[in-house]
């Protein structure tokens, strides 16, 4: 095992960015929870023909939350709607919101990486939504909770980024992950994506040598997560679904039939 931190969870890190979370603003911001379809825009914001992406705004705990990278992001209250909460971020800025003039739903996009890489940006953009039912497609994560580490030997995909599948085995006298892409309809496997696992001290489950990342079974959710980030510094979640460990075959709804969460460059 070679890697020290899987490339899916160094695109979530950096995605979200770390740091503590600020509390809410005064007023409900309710009325934006739900399921939108973001169609595909080009650059001079007409609608292409395509699926479109997923975004989500959902509550829990009095913390709103959308995704992006297959993380669970907080949102923070604003005038305006929603804002990316977790900062500092290259996303911070962006937010969905309702239009004052026709009461649509939209998404802001600030993404400071886009926009010093990319040869055009749609940075501060309104991008409508319209709102939709929720996927029946989508994967649960609800599992059993583990009672050993042994438990959590087989394969995870992450339940809202399902193209990559990690597998949990024995490495040794150790553990280890396995990373796999999907690729022609089944799985390829990526050796650059392997990495060593530590069991942790503390609690049932897994840290990676580097980075503050663990993969951990949260009793509350009853779903399996690769947490990221400290108490200190602000968490990050990753809702995993149990998958059977085989070479090619994909579980239905992998991949999905369009895009999940809020669109970033990395």
């Amino acid at each position: 095992m070679n890697r020290t931190l899987p490339l899916i969870f160094n695109l979530g890190l950096a995605a979200t960015g770390c740091g503590p979370v600020a509390g809410p603003a005064p007023g409900s911001h309710d009325p934006l929870l739900g399921w939108y379809r973001l169609p595909d825009y080009s650059r001079y914001q007409r609608v292409l023909p395509g699926p479109g992406t997923l975004i989500p705004v959902f509550k829990r705990e009095g913390t709103y939350f959308s995704i992006c990278r297959g993380v669970e992001v907080p949102l923070k209250g604003s005038p305006d709607g929603l804002e990316w909460a977790m900062l500092p971020s290259s996303m911070e800025g962006t937010r969905v919101g309702l239009d004052e003039a026709s009461g649509r739903p939209y998404l802001v996009i600030h993404d400071s990486l886009r926009q010093y890489e990319a040869d055009w940006s749609t940075a501060g953009e309104q991008q409508f939504m319209e709102r939709i039912d929720r996927p029946p497609w989508l994967l649960d994560p609800t599992a059993k909770p583990p009672r050993s580490l042994e438990d959590f030997l087989g394969s995870f995909v992450p339940a809202w980024f399902p193209y990559f599948r990690g597998t949990v085995c024995r490495d040794g006298d150790g553990y280890g992950l396995r990373g796999e892409y999907v690729k022609d309809g089944g799985w390829e496997f990526h050796p650059e994506e392997a990495a060593a696992l530590r069991p942790l001290p503390d609690e049932l489950g897994f840290a990676w040598p580097k980075g503050k990342i663990a993969l951990v079974f949260n009793l509350a959710l009853r779903r399996y997560e690769c947490v990221m980030g400290d108490e200190a510094s602000g968490r990050v979640r990753m809702p995993l679904v149990r998958t059977a460990v085989s070479d090619r075959e994909l579980p239905p709804g992998v991949p999905p039939p369009m895009r999940m969460g809020i669109p970033s460059w990395h």
